[in-house]
């Protein structure tokens, strides 16, 4: 095979693209399913001629094209595939060239799967003809004939540069990855220790798994390169102990260790960007770590691990041969960082050619940033979810106090006062301890920015990508649920929604698109709103689609709002072919069970050649709600006030029957249909005429229904409680709340009593 210049370029950026979308696939998941499809299109479009490449890579799109024609997920033998691929091409553009030649790819997959089936590497071949590691499942980030331990291929040599931090572009995030990333080192080092002891400890070694996969995800997406190949490496050892390819010895203790070590020196240089806006000016060499590693994964021979005083000298022996300055003590990194031995933390100090008059210039910034830093601390969790449920526990023994008082009849002044203040530090206490959980969804909608320039390119679409009210803060749990339905929207946006630059100029628009997304508080509720300027919903073809899948009854007719919601019908979609991005009627439903599972709701509204706009509605906190408390017969019942519209005792003429069975009233010229709740729930009731009851307007989605209840009680704020497994997944219910008097009522879902209508 021989390949001109521009396509080995070809091949060189399309081996770095496809190894980044790698770093996050996962089997189980569709990230970097489409993006890979689309690299291997371009691919294909940029080599040619190349007949083997051209071969290797069209079967390789067929195969990604099966799993998005039928909606599946990435799967583990596809990936090793697509990362077997990669790793040919890689070898095949080093092998151009130096001029050598190379195999095809099913014969060079033929050879690697033939050793690995005799669990022994491959037999030495030519320098022209590289072998990858003997197992192929592992060949994730592996170049094919891994060098002797000591020979160090060129590829990875670009690694031990010195890294480049943007802090203008990715601040806040740097700073995260920088606190999380010492917690995990930390974790990694006991676990590590802990394996030593007791190598068989499948949670130990889960966890240093779990924490060398974080460190490489997020040092992918900051584009922290030597971060990031150093911790897929370790990673990939550690999963093959996991899935007993591979017993956990002493080899597989140092290298992990060494890479825990060499990890934090480069994390210590985040942190130096970060605190005393100084940029590394050394290399810390992780190449020949990664050999080591290698080796490790291949069961040969290593040399052991440096012990971590001699770690110094190793970095004076890269590219970079200035003397090192190791400061007195080490840059501060966090104030819940435990302590660590002098030896040590000389040696994690950063590594820096400053001279001693540089460093005597940034202490002044540096003790500012560890002032600053030591005003916070990290907690974990789970305290916190235990501090909340402590406080709900305060709030309902408050709130018991207050109707036993009630009920006797107490009319002491005193006694009123001190139940008074006492409602009113619980009151404070409890919004303390939610703002605890808050973090800003800064971080969300700056990942929504990447995948929107990403999705631009692939679609061939220009589109201008705003971001407004990214500080709201949210519950955090909230928060890391919101970005699937984010991703989800913004994808059927931007292929649906915008149109092509051309078809945009004959309507009369710029040919760039514009999508803003905005968050912002309303009423107890935090909006999360994204907005385009597209085509906007059509909503008779949207109708006529739905018809034609058979998704909705012909014969019925539908208000604009109750259309909208067709979209998130499963297997809806309006596309007439399926593209990289969407067309395959899955995504928004998942939207909307996603979000309704937050309790929140999704509003539309749209205008045809104008543009949409999607309104999530979710409540601060999924801990203690607002509640309309209601009666049935003995029996009390929560609504949540966010989804009640009105509360209403009926006159005669607003209530009519369809088809003598179906009961509705009439609210303001619209019919809405109305549900006897002790029907539904099969309780007794005091009360069987309509007129003589309430009945509460409920809204979900666009859709009203009328909630027949006995009478109105209060409203009150209550504390959501989890029913159990056994009461799970109950339609109408969603949880339960123990009242004033403690007895426990149920809280009602109104998306679920409105399905059932």
């Amino acid at each position: 095979m021989k390949l001109d210049t521009q396509q080995v370029a070809a091949l060189e950026e399309f081996s770095g693209k496809i190894a980044a979308e790698l770093v996050f696939a996962e089997a189980g998941k569709d990230e970097g399913l489409i993006p890979a499809y689309s690299l291997l299109g371009e691919l294909m479009d940029r080599i040619g001629s190349s007949d083997e490449v051209m071969k290797a890579a069209k079967a390789m799109q067929a195969l990604l094209g099966e799993h998005l024609d039928e909606g599946r997920p990435w799967e583990t033998p596809t990936l090793d595939r697509l990362t077997a691929f990669n790793c040919w091409c890689e070898g095949l553009h080093a092998a151009t060239k130096t001029g050598e030649s190379f195999k095809p790819f099913d014969q060079w997959v033929a050879e690697a799967e033939a050793a690995a089936q005799a669990d022994t590497p491959a037999p030495a071949k030519a320098a022209a003809t590289p072998s990858p590691k003997s197992q192929i499942s592992n060949l994730k980030s592996e170049i094919p004939n891994p060098p002797p331990t000591g020979a160090v291929p060129p590829e990875l040599l670009e690694l031990d540069q010195i890294q480049s931090i943007d802090l203008s572009e990715n601040a806040e995030l740097l700073g995260e990855f920088h606190i999380e990333a010492v917690d995990h080192l930390g974790q990694i080092e006991a676990a590590v220790l802990q394996l030593e002891n007791n190598p068989g400890d499948r949670d130990a070694i889960n966890s240093v798994f779990r924490s060398f996969h974080t460190l490489k995800g997020v040092a992918g997406f900051l584009h922290l390169k030597p971060i990031n190949r150093l911790a897929h490496e370790i990673e990939s050892v550690l999963d093959d102990v996991r899935n007993d390819k591979l017993e956990f010895h002493q080899g597989i203790t140092d290298v992990v260790l060494a890479g825990r070590d060499l990890i934090e020196k480069l994390v210590a240089q985040v942190g130096d960007v970060i605190h005393a806006n100084r940029q590394p000016d050394t290399a810390i060499p992780v190449s020949s770590l990664i050999v080591r590693v290698r080796a490790v994964a291949k069961r040969e021979a290593v040399a052991p691990a440096a012990p971590i005083s001699t770690l110094k000298s190793e970095i004076s022996d890269s590219r970079s041969t200035a003397p090192i300055a190791v400061p007195s003590a080490p840059a501060p990194v966090a104030a819940a960082a435990p302590a660590i031995e002098p030896e040590v933390a000389a040696a994690a100090a950063p590594a820096t050619r400053a001279a001693p008059e540089k460093q005597a210039g940034n202490s002044a910034a540096a003790t500012a940033a560890s002032r600053q830093e030591s005003n916070t601390i990290r907690v974990q969790t789970g305290k916190l979810d235990g501090l909340m449920d402590l406080v709900g526990e305060l709030v309902i023994a408050q709130s018991q106090l207050v109707e036993g008082a009630r009920e006797a009849g107490n009319t002491s002044g005193t006694l009123h006062r001190t139940v008074g203040q006492l409602a009113r530090i619980s009151k404070e206490l409890q919004h303390t301890a939610m703002s605890l959980r808050m973090i800003p969804i800064k971080p969300t909608f700056q990942k929504m920015a990447r995948l929107v320039r990403d999705l631009a390119v692939t679609a061939g679409k220009q589109v201008s990508f705003e971001m407004h009210g990214e500080d709201t803060e949210l519950d955090r749990n909230m928060v890391e649920e919101l970005g699937d339905p984010l991703v989800h929207m913004i994808r059927n946006g931007l292929d649906h929604g915008l149109e092509p630059p051309a078809e945009r100029v004959a309507a009369g628009k710029s040919e760039t698109g514009h999508i803003r997304l905005s968050a912002y508080h309303q009423g107890g509720n935090i909006v999360v709103e994204l907005k385009d300027d597209g085509r906007g919903i059509n909503t008779e073809r949207v109708l006529r689609k739905a018809t034609e899948k058979g998704l909705v009854n012909p014969n019925q007719r539908f208000t604009e709002q109750e259309i909208f919601q067709f979209i998130f019908l499963p297997g809806f979609s309006t596309a007439e072919k399926i593209t990289d991005i969407s067309g395959r009627g899955v995504g928004m439903d998942v939207v909307k069970r996603n979000i309704e599972r937050l309790r929140g709701s999704i509003e539309i509204s749209s205008e045809l050649g104008k543009g949409s706009t999607f309104r999530i509605m979710l409540p601060l906190t999924m801990a203690i709600i607002d509640g309309l408390i209601v009666r049935v017969g003995h029996d009390r019942f929560i609504l949540p006030t966010t989804s009640v519209q009105v509360a209403l005792r009926p006159q005669a003429d607003m209530l009519a029957t369809i088809q003598g069975r179906s009961e509705v009233i009439v609210v303001r010229g619209k019919t809405i249909p109305v549900v006897r709740l002790h029907r539904r729930l099969a309780i007794e009731s005091d009360v069987t005429n309509l007129v003589d009851g309430t009945v509460v307007i409920l809204e979900n989605g666009g859709k009203p229904c009328g909630l027949f209840v006995d009478e109105m009680v209060s409203k009150q704020e209550v504390v959501v409680k989890s029913l159990g497994s056994t009461m799970r997944n109950i339609p109408g219910i969603s949880g339960g709340a123990i009242l004033g008097d403690g007895s426990i009522a149920l809280i009602l879902d109104p998306a679920g009593l409105i399905k059932a209508a």
